[in-house]
This record gives structure tokens, C-alpha cells and sequence, in this order.
């Protein structure tokens, strides 16, 4: 048989590498233990929820990648370096690479939104102010806010704030954005826009974002992969699919908003 007649092999699919590894994580606060072996993987430019019950661990988890915690065992991996143990110097260069959104929005109310977008600009790129202020104004386009350039925080809502503060985050240029809680009090139109925009950082960007949220909304429309965190470790790990229709009793439990059952454990 001549090569021209063999039969075409299937192409073989290029799936995204690892940009993200928590290998066996622990974390405790004094004698309270918080975290005990957290292993997951965050693969490059997905939308990744972390999710569970309140006080499971779920934003200190996120932390450690910016060095706001230290872990107390185990390792952390960006994009095949270890992290964990790196020091408060040796951090900056990673904290470029990976941005951070509050729960609640950090800006200076004393600035308009064009002006604390403009910050990242000046420090760390070294714009002068008027090249800063036009790149902080392409910026607030992105998220949709550039009408509202010249406005202060105190005069916005809660949805506004958040996509302002998401606009600076992306001044930085990173290849990971982290999300705590991102539309925790936010009625459910604001809500629907951080989804959204948290979901175009990746089809539009190439972004990854890490997304800590109990927001069942957020979770089954825009999450690509999803970790549930129970006692302290990933109880199940899949695509939003997975979760749809869990068989598992916890994991039920948590999904149907019940009171009761397996999930109340003392101390968890």
C-alpha cells in the first residue's frame, strides 16, 4: 500500500499545558487547620472555580499564589517554577504575571476611575501621566466603563466598581487574573456582566482565571473546570458538566442549597 492510500491518522488534539500546580497543600492558623493536602492543577486559559462552603479554605488557597500567605507544607507551581518558596523579593516578578481582584474593589476614592487605572501604567510601566491616562481610558473600554472615566468610586455601583478595578488589574499586562468572590452582593445584572467579562479574559485574551465563588449562576454558565474543596482537601475535581448532575451525597448537598446532611460537620 503506497502512503498515498493509507488510511489518514486522526489529528491528535493539542490540549493546554499546566500553568498552575498545588501539590499536597496544608495550611492552618494556630491550631486551626484550613487546609490539609490540597492537590489540583489550573491548565492555561481556562476559567477555573474553586468552590465550596464558606470557611473552607477556598480564598486562602488563592492567596499563597501571590505571596499573601505562605504555605506550611507542600509545593506551588507557576508555569513550571516553584513559587512557594521564593522570597518577598523574588516574588515581585510573579505578582506581574498574576493579578488580583478583591472582593471588594481596592480603589482610591480620591481618583476617578481613570486615574487609579492609570497607576499600574506609571509604576510599573513608566508611562508619563498623559500617555497613562489614554492607556487607562483604552482600558475602561475593555471592560465597558469608559463612560465613566472621569467619575469617582463613591458615585458608582458595586458592578462598576468591580469592572474598574478588574481594568486595572489587566493594566499589568498578567497571564493569570484571581477572583475572590467577584459578584458577591452584586444584583444578579451586575452579576451576569463580571461573568461575562471574566469569560471573554479568556476567549478574547488568553487569560486564566482562577474564580473563588459559591455563585451557582457564575459556576454553570462560564466555568471551564471546577475543584470542590470539603474538609480541607479537593473532594471532586471535573468540567461544569460533571457538576450538573452530581450522584455524590456532599456534593449534591452543595449544588441543591440543602441544610442539612453529610456536608455539617463540627469544625468544617
Amino acid at each position: 500500500m503506497s502512503n498515498s492510500d493509507k488510511p489518514a491518522k486522526p489529528d491528535t488534539p493539542v490540549l493546554p499545558d499546566k500553568v498552575i500546580e498545588f501539590r499536597d497543600i496544608h495550611k492552618a492558623f494556630g491550631s486551626k487547620k484550613i487546609l490539609r493536602g490540597v492537590t489540583m492543577s489550573v491548565m492555561r486559559g481556562e476559567t477555573f472555580f474553586i468552590i465550596g462552603t464558606s470557611g473552607v479554605g477556598k480564598s486562602v488557597t488563592i492567596k499563597h499564589l501571590v505571596g499573601l500567605l505562605r504555605v506550611d507544607s507542600g509545593e506551588i507551581h507557576f508555569d513550571g517554577q516553584r513559587i512557594d518558596n521564593l522570597s518577598e523579593k523574588e516574588f515581585y516578578p510573579v505578582r506581574k504575571r498574576i493579578g488580583m481582584v478583591f472582593q471588594h474593589a481596592t480603589l482610591f476614592d480620591s481618583m476617578t476611575l481613570r486615574e487609579n487605572v492609570a497607576l499600574p501604567f506609571r509604576k510599573h510601566r513608566k508611562m508619563n501621566k498623559k500617555t497613562a491616562l489614554e492607556a487607562a481610558t483604552a482600558m475602561l473600554e475593555q471592560v465597558h466603563m469608559q463612560d465613566y472615566s472621569d467619575s469617582f468610586p463613591a458615585t458608582l455601583s458595586d458592578g462598576m466598581r468591580k469592572r474598574a478595578a478588574i481594568a486595572r488589574t489587566l493594566a499589568m499586562e498578567p497571564e493569570v487574573v484571581l477572583f475572590d468572590e467577584p459578584t458577591t452582593g452584586m444584583d444578579p445584572v451586575s452579576a451576569r456582566r463580571i461573568d461575562q467579562l471574566i469569560r471573554s479574559l479568556s476567549v478574547d485574551l488568553g487569560v486564566t482565571s482562577i474564580v473563588v465563588s459559591h455563585d451557582l449562576e457564575s459556576i454553570f454558565s462560564i466555568a471551564s473546570s471546577i475543584a470542590f474543596l470539603y474538609q480541607g482537601q479537593v473532594y471532586k475535581s471535573g468540567s461544569r458538566a460533571e457538576f450538573a448532575s452530581p450522584s455524590d451525597a456532599i456534593v449534591k448537598q452543595f449544588i441543591s442549597g440543602e441544610s442539612h446532611g453529610p456536608m455539617e460537620t463540627p469544625g468544617f
